[in-house]
């Protein structure tokens, strides 16, 4: 009768208040707070069902990390968002007439196939980690700050620091190789590039002959500059000027005085360069494999 309802209603009020403001120590709160930015309201009728089963916490917290990573390593992939109110709805219903448990959420999950609903295997995440268009192109500035919030909270736990990091809001995204490199940054054989020549360069990528060698630098560097190996998160505050300037005041100016994990390593570098930018992307897949 409405007793029982309204004890329905108020179980799942407490979840869905921990859900949404993601505060508390409950898995489901953890969960809100780490896919706030992932538009993830399709899935909270889904994560709502799991904390208020009978699962124990170890279970829940597996199904609430299957579901992050399907969310983060489509948005990684370039992958669209537009079928998840049906996936979602789909593996409610499922866990809704089986037996509730996470290897085989994790399984129906793994088994979705197609462009519009398949979960990236590690393969297709790395190749899209090392070479795709983050930023600008795949991932606005919220998600991309959730990434590095992640990756730098994970670097600290293996490098058993202080876990926690600090409220990193009050960060810029950094393109290490910047966006508008032509002043100071000249190709790797020392030549000069200008701001038309990179224009002129553009169109070139669709050719599929007769690209100069010069032309092929160029296309080469504008495609590095918005991998993930390439961004991080820096405070400008009066630095701001610097940010377009060569690789050594930069690091002087904005990595050195970080206290980031996430710009250790760009301390110690003496260049940074497309083949810098692979090896960083890299060394960040190691720790989002472990997280997503």
């Amino acid at each position: 009768g409405a007793s029982a309802q309204l004890a329905m209603l108020n179980r799942y009020g407490e979840h869905y208040k921990a859900l949404v403001t993601g505060t508390g120590a409950a898995p489901i709160a953890a969960f809100g707070r780490s896919v706030a930015v992932w538009d993830a309201s399709p899935t909270h009728a889904l994560a709502l069902r799991v904390a208020a089963s009978a699962l124990p916490q170890a279970e829940q917290e597996e199904i609430y990390r299957c579901i992050e990573s399907y969310l983060v390593r489509r948005a990684v992939c370039g992958l669209s968002r537009k079928n998840y109110n049906k996936v979602f709805a789909q593996q409610l219903r499922r866990l809704i007439e089986a037996d509730l448990n996470a290897a085989s959420f994790r399984k129906a999950l793994t088994a979705l196939t197609g462009e519009a609903s398949r979960w990236p295997g590690d393969e297709e995440f790395r190749r899209q980690w090392l070479d795709g268009s983050v930023y600008p192109g795949r991932l606005d500035a919220p998600k991309l700050r959730t990434v590095f919030h992640r990756l730098e909270t994970e670097i600290r736990t293996e490098k058993t620091e202080e876990p926690i990091p600090l409220a990193l809001d009050s960060l810029d995204i950094d393109h290490i190789l910047p966006q508008s490199w032509y002043t100071y940054w000249p190709l790797a054989d020392g030549t000069k590039v200008s701001s038309d020549e990179a224009l002129v360069a553009a169109p070139m990528r669709y050719m599929t002959e007769g690209v100069d060698a010069k032309s092929q630098s160029i296309l080469k560097r504008q495609d590095a500059v918005p991998r993930i190996g390439n961004l991080t998160l820096v405070h400008y505050g009066v630095n701001r000027a610097l940010q377009n300037h060569a690789f050594d005041a930069k690091r002087k100016a904005l990595f050195e005085p970080s206290n980031l994990q996430l710009n250790r390593g760009l301390m110690q570098l003496a260049a940074w360069d497309e083949a810098a930018i692979e090896v960083r992307g890299e060394a960040l897949l190691k720790a989002a494999l472990r997280i997503w």
